[in-house]
This record gives structure tokens, sequence and C-alpha cells, in this order.
């Protein structure tokens, strides 16, 4: 374990004190930036309250001077409707400046000086006419775009506030009409346009997973034993849907695991492994024994109707591996409530190889589901990562990792009103595939004049050795290694080592 000092450095900007409202010439418009984007990582469903985070930035080079009084103004579609927000809003007006739209004030919420930023969160409420089942029907129906415009406008003048119409929302310029008075020298605006759905599918993207399918690691191979995949199906929170089909596609690396539910726990459909170094017919490599099973998943390990294993359509003869759920898998859940989810678990890993159209031994068609736990058509391409380079002063880094992908496809039916017909849900997943990975961990808060400890941990999988590891670890500048190391790469040249560590404390 290393241990880390923190330095911190802090800018505080000077802000200009409140004033009347006055006007003053208008300049060239000062740059400003606008970015306005969903908190959530999913999708919004017909009835949640999404978050919108709005972040306003007076950036250089683009920007050339401070500016002041920022105000934002927000204007949400009909069907839509304001909830709360993380700033004092200054007017929330209905029906502006169109009917059946909302608009909302903030006003003077910052001061920007050059290179500063400020946030402001807003809650939405995507189905606020809903009063239960049948009560209120939605205004944005699912499939339709639930669009935000936002903008926001500051002046160089702390004297000048920015002025604004309390019936309409809108932004003026001073009220004598003169073309060369504005209440603002800087503006920008952007939207956002997000579809609802009547449910989606949620899951904790695996980012990295080693490679290995199996439980032991003898011949001095480290074991690996695949990884628990749960997708997580969850219905809107105010309508009724109900799943027709479930369907995952595992691209060729992936190799279908399942559970004991449906694999008895001694099961693995091998029988005759491609290109295994003269192993046993059933195993992939000499002393690798069966697939892994693991323990029990619980509930979540509902029986597919089939797993089979297409062309990939990649020209290469690798296949993907498509496992489908239908009503019958889920029995009763599969009738979802306002608010249900239903989990839907499995084991994967990645084999020495990726699965191809052809089968030293055919295993049966897909309801048998004896295409899953299956090695007998692992005869394409390796799956290890590609190779290493040099990547500067000490530093060799792999490349080419492959990348694993799935895609899920939700198909059911919704209780409520459709714009055009109920699509598919559709969602898209990758990992990248390492023979080794490290892991850090800090604990302890970074505060000024403190010591964290950091931990990294190397694991590797199932079919690589590795020996005569060297590990840098690369602290940012101001926080300082504590202890020695077999390497201080402190004066280094690069930007990247510079730290302000007393007594050329080791920063790496």
């Amino acid at each position: 374990m290393a241990a880390v000092v923190v330095l911190l450095a802090t800018t505080v900007g000077v802000v200009g004190p409140g004033r009347d409202v006055e006007y003053a010439s208008a300049l060239s418009v000062d740059a400003l930036s606008l970015g306005i984007a969903v908190q959530q990582d999913q999708e919004i469903l017909i009835g949640e309250q999404p978050t919108y985070v709005l972040t306003v930035a007076n950036p250089t080079p683009a920007g050339t001077r401070n500016l002041f009084n920022a105000t934002v103004r927000l204007v949400l579609p009909s069907g839509s409707s304001f909830v709360s927000a993380s700033e004092t809003v200054a007017a929330e007006i209905v029906d502006a400046p169109n009917p059946g739209e909302t608009t909302v004030i903030f006003d003077n919420v910052a001061d920007l000086p050059l290179d500063s930023s400020f946030r402001v969160f807003v809650t939405v409420d995507t189905n606020p006419d809903f009063g239960g089942p049948g009560v209120g029907d939605t205004t944005l129906p699912v499939g339709a775009t639930l669009t935000i415009n936002a903008s926001v406008y500051a002046n160089s003048d702390p004297l000048v506030l920015v002025d604004w119409d309390p019936s309409t929302g809108l932004v003026t310029e001073d009220p004598t009409g003169t073309d060369t008075d504005n209440s603002y020298t800087g503006t920008a605006a952007t939207v956002i346009g997000n579809e609802l759905f009547a449910f989606r599918v949620n899951d904790t993207p695996l980012g990295e997973l080693l490679r290995g399918v199996h439980d032991n690691g003898s011949s001095g191979r480290s074991g690996s034993s695949g990884q628990v995949v749960t997708r997580t199906i969850q219905n809107n929170p105010d309508y009724a849907s109900t799943v027709t089909t479930f369907t995952d596609v595992l691209s060729p690396h992936w190799e279908f695991l399942g559970c004991t539910t449906y694999y008895s726990s001694s099961s693995d459909n091998s029988t005759d492994v491609p290109l295994n170094g003269g192993a046993p017919l059933g195993e992939e490599w000499v002393g690798s024994g069966p697939v892994a099973d693991g323990p029990s998943l619980g509930p979540g390990c509902q029986t597919p109707l089939s797993v089979d294993s297409p062309d990939a359509g990649n020209g290469d003869g690798t296949a993907n591996t498509v496992v489908v759920w239908d009503a019958a898998s889920f029995g009763g859940a599969a009738a979802m409530n306002p608010g249900d989810t239903i989990d839907v678990s499995y084991r994967a890993g990645v084999p020495m190889r990726q699965n191809s159209t052809t089968w030293t031994n055919e295993p049966g068609v897909g309801v048998t589901l004896n295409q899953g736990r299956n090695l007998d058509n692992n005869a394409g391409p390796p799956t290890f990562e590609d190779g290493f380079t040099d990547n500067g002063p000490d530093e060799v880094v792999s490349v080419g990792e492959p990348t694993a992908t799935a895609t899920v496809t939700l198909v059911g039916t919704y209780s409520g009103v459709v714009a055009g017909g109920l699509d598919p849900y559709v969602e898209n997943y990758s990992t990248e595939v390492e023979d080794l990975i490290v892991t850090k961990v800090v604990s302890g808060s970074l505060i000024h004049g403190t010591t964290v400890t950091s931990t990294l941990t190397l694991s590797t999988g199932e079919y690589r050795n590795f020996q005569n590891l060297q590990v840098r670890d690369l602290n940012p500048d101001g926080l300082c290694a504590q202890g020695s190391f077999l390497t201080d790469l402190t004066a280094e040249p690069s930007p990247d080592w510079q730290a302000d560590c007393v007594g050329g404390t080791d920063s790496t």
C-alpha cells in the first residue's frame, strides 16, 4: 500500500455586490457556454421526474473579460412541469411563451469571472396530469420527445441586471426600444430532447472482465470463472406493462454459462473442444476441468426459451450467442404493475477462442439449451489482448484489448398512450476483455495536509501467466507519494510528472 499527501490549491473569484437595475450600452457579445444533460444514466420513463444539470461557463480564450449577474431561462414543453431546483426560482410562468409551455427563470444566480463556471440542477415531472390509472391521460405519450430549451444571459458591467418580462419570461432589451442599449452582453442557448419510454433495461456495465470460464487454476494457471450478469427490466411508475420477449445477443467473445436452475451443477455440454492442445475431448486445455457453474443466483435465473448460435455477420465464421426468454419464462411476473422490476441473471465468461458457426458435435436446436455451456464451437480467433506498446518514459501498456458486446431487446405491451406504436426497447453494452487488471482503491478523504492510503490490486485471468511485473502509479500534481519506491519520475520533463513535493519526495 502507498500513502499519499494531498496538496490543494484554491482559486477564489471576486463577485460584485447587489445593485439596482441599470442599463448600459451593449458591447460585442461575450463568449458564454451552456450545456444541459440528464443526471441519470438510463433512458427516461413516462411518469419519472428526471433531474437535468445545466452548466454555465465563461471559458478562455473565447471569453476575454469577467461577466456578472447571470440569469438562466428554462422552457419546458407542454405535458411536463417544473418540480424543484438547486437555485432560487425568480419566476415560474405557466403557458409561456406558448400555451402549455412553462418558463422558469433563475435571476442573477451567479457571477462569472474568466474560466469559472456554475451549475443549476432542475427536476422535471414527465406526467403531471396523472391522477391514477385512467385519470388524466398523458399529454406527452410514450414515444414522444421531451424537449427542453435553456438559455443564459450575463453582462460585463456588474451594475447591469438582465431584464426579463414577468408575464412571458422573455429576456428584453432596454424598454426605451433603442438598439444600442441591452441588459446583457453575453448569451448562450442549448436544447435537449429525450424520448419517453414505457419500460427499460438497467444494468451495471462490466467495464473490464478477465478471460476464463473454469473454476480451477491448475497447471500454473490462475483461476477465473466468468461473471454474473444481471439485467433489470423496469416498468414505468404510472402504467401497467407486459413482457412479451426478452432477448440477449452476446458477441462471439462470450460463452453463455447460464444458471444451475436449468443446467445441473455438473453440466458441461462440451464433448469435443477444438484446438485444445491435446487435452481430453471435453476440456479446453489440459487440466481445465468442466466450465464453471458457481453458486445459485436465486430467483433471477429464469429458464430461457432458447439458446442459439447464429452467424455474427463478421465475415469470419464467428457466431453470436442469442438467448431468448418469453412471457412463460417469467411466469406471473411478466404482467408488470407500475414500478415493477424483473431481474434476469446468468453467468457468462470469455473463453480462449471465440464462438464459431462450426460445431465438432452438433448440440441440437436452441430449445434444448445445449448450445450454452458448450465449447465445441470455440474454433474462432483467440480472445486474448493483441500486444503491448511503449507509451513513453518507463511505461509499457497493453493495446488492442478485445471488446465483448451485448445487445438486449425487450418487446412488450403498455397500457398507456403511445405515439405511433410501441417500439422494442434496445440497449447495447460493451466490456473490455483482459488478461491482467489493476485496480486502485483510495481510503481517506482528499483534504489539504492529510495522508490517504492507496491499495493496488493485480488480478490475472485463466489463460496467461505473468512475471517480473512493474507497476507505475501516476499521482497528479499536488499529490505526493510517501515512502521509498523503485523509480522516482518526479523530475521527468513531461508536465504529467510535475508535483510540488517537499524535498523531492516521489510522486510516482
